[in-house]
């Protein structure tokens, strides 16, 4: 018995060595990783060595963040933790809660939150209310001035057609949704066209031959989307009679395929072993030889389908990748801009488009939908309101080149002075640079001016810091973004906040390209 009890603690020794070494070969032996196959992100690579006091400094972090991403075996034990969670009913990512039968629902702690949508505790406020239907009244009216028709619809969250499959712990604490809110309100008090998609998904939703919704996805699936374009079509149907011919496709017009997209899996690290054996509905065929003008993707891009006979403007968010394969066949000419329109965006496209009707997606869990200045008011006006004023507050253009720093894949050209203006080459994705110092006052309006040429069509995103920051200053929602055209662009941004901070952190586009920006100025305003 002594001499058996010996050998389990050799043994017991044996495999702790094993365990404890063998992470830290695979490490030594194989080569360093470049992509998380788990995390989809970039793992860092070998610091070089440090060859100045300043590298001796930050070397340490920069080794630590290096081990820890190289560490051998990483991503098998990062799945091997997330099954253990999901067979135990809980998940690896604060984003993802599991519902019935292993349904996957978003949580949206880090998204505007689709389960606080279910329970009708974000609700819009009577001013919210009518100061969005305001915004959407503006456009509508001014598109029928000039004979374009202009259509709304909202994507439900999977939550609110698939409530039974929720926890149920979550339970409603107000009998109206923000939706409800909205779609009465527009009813009852405009003429803006809306369509509630809610009655035909439910009515729907249990057809017997799939599901509407995919069980490990955020978004309605091709055969949900099925149903979704046919409600649209039926409406503009209505507003542009005889254009076009809505078709609720059947059943036998799709196939089932595997999966390959399902975020919510992928959000806690299961895609594969979830969707390994999970089929979805594909559709079949084609609807007709359509050009594509453009990469689809996020960057505005046109689908040409000569069979058809409208015009279309379509502003979209990522529940519209499934409708955009149906929508082909309705429209002729339709260009799909993932952005909420503005003022200034409806004036664009009535100079250069010429649309038949301009469509607006907006989705249940970004409500309510709080209208700002800057995208509630056309760019004429701000730039009377700045125009007005005399009291300069900023002008990069003979600022001290000190107060801008370029913090991610953007280089910045140090001529300024000179030239009078600033070129900027962004070098990869999200460039970022921040302005610093600058001295707003508390309760006062400010504006800025900013004219920027662009190599190409991108998107800019002005964010503001709020107050004496203890943490990262910048956030999506103190922040305006703004369609670029290809050229000089000009524009006016409202700082919609009476506590500004000492920052503003500027994004010129979303990848890779060249900018340059011939004016940024600030104007305190009344």
């Amino acid at each position: 018995m002594q001499k058996f009890n010996k050998y389990m603690g050799w043994l017991v020794v044996a495999f702790f060595f094993i365990t404890i070494c063998t992470p830290l070969m695979v490490q030594i032996w194989f080569d360093e990783k470049q992509v998380s196959s788990m995390e989809k992100r970039k793992f860092a690579q070998r610091p070089s060595f440090p060859k100045s006091i300043d590298a001796v400094k930050l070397f340490p972090n920069a080794f630590e963040t290096y081990f820890q991403d190289q560490f051998g075996l990483r991503d098998e034990i990062i799945k091997l933790h997330n099954q253990i969670k999901f067979r135990m009913g809980d998940t690896s990512s604060k984003e993802v809660i599991i519902g019935e039968k292993g349904w996957l629902f978003l949580r949206g702690e880090k998204y505007l939150s689709p389960v606080r949508d279910y329970r009708n505790m974000d609700q819009f406020t009577p001013d919210e209310l009518s100061r969005f239907a305001m915004f959407l009244t503006k456009k509508y009216v001014r598109l029928k001035q000039n004979g374009v028709q202009y259509l709304i619809f909202v994507s439900p969250n999977k939550h609110t057609i698939y409530s039974e499959m929720l926890p149920s712990f979550i339970t409603k604490v107000n009998k109206e949704s923000a939706l409800t809110q909205l779609i009465h309100y527009l009813q009852h008090n405009t003429e803006v066209p809306i369509v509630d998609l809610r009655p035909i998904l439910t009515k729907n939703k249990d057809n017997g031959f799939s599901v509407l919704y995919d069980k490990y996805d955020t978004h309605w699936n091709f055969y949900g989307a099925n149903f979704v374009q046919f409600e649209i079509a039926k409406k503009i149907n209505k507003l542009l009679p005889g254009k076009i011919a809505p078709y609720l496709y059947k059943p036998d017009e799709f196939e089932m395929t595997a999966s390959s997209s399902a975020d919510l899996a992928n959000f806690i690290g299961l895609m594969g072993e979830l969707t390994a054996d999970h089929k979805v509905p594909s559709l079949i065929k084609q609807f007709c030889n359509e050009t594509i003008i453009g990469v689809i993707g996020t960057n505005p891009h046109t689908i040409v389908c000569e069979k058809s006979a409208l015009r279309a403007v379509v502003f979209r968010d990522s529940f519209f990748n499934y409708l955009q394969h149906y929508f082909t066949r309705y429209f002729k000419y339709a260009k799909y801009i993932w952005a909420k329109a503005s003022i200034d965006d409806i004036e664009h496209l009535l100079a250069d488009e010429k649309p038949d009707i301009v469509i607006e997606e907006f989705v249940e869990r970004n409500l309510p939908f709080k209208t700002k200045f800057s995208t509630q008011y056309g760019n004429v006006f701000k730039k009377q309101i700045f125009n007005t004023s005399d009291e300069i507050l900023y002008d990069l253009n003979s600022d001290d080149l000190k107060n801008i720093k370029a913090i991610h894949n953007i280089n910045i050209r140090s001529d300024l002075q000179q030239e009078e203006a600033l070129h900027i080459q962004a070098i990869g994705p999200d460039p970022m640079m921040i302005l610093s110092d600058i001295l707003f006052e508390a309760d006062a309006n400010y504006m800025v001016k900013i004219k920027i040429h662009s190599a190409k069509p991108e998107t800019f995103q002005l964010f503001f810091s709020i107050g004496e920051p203890t943490e990262y200053p910048f956030s999506e929602e103190n922040s305006v973004i703004q369609s670029l055209a290809r050229g000089d662009n000009e524009f006016y941004i409202m700082l919609e906040n009476k506590n500004l901070g000492r920052q503003l952190r500027i994004d010129p586009g979303h990848g890779a390209g060249e900018f340059r920006i011939d004016e940024f100025k600030i104007k305190k305003i009344l």
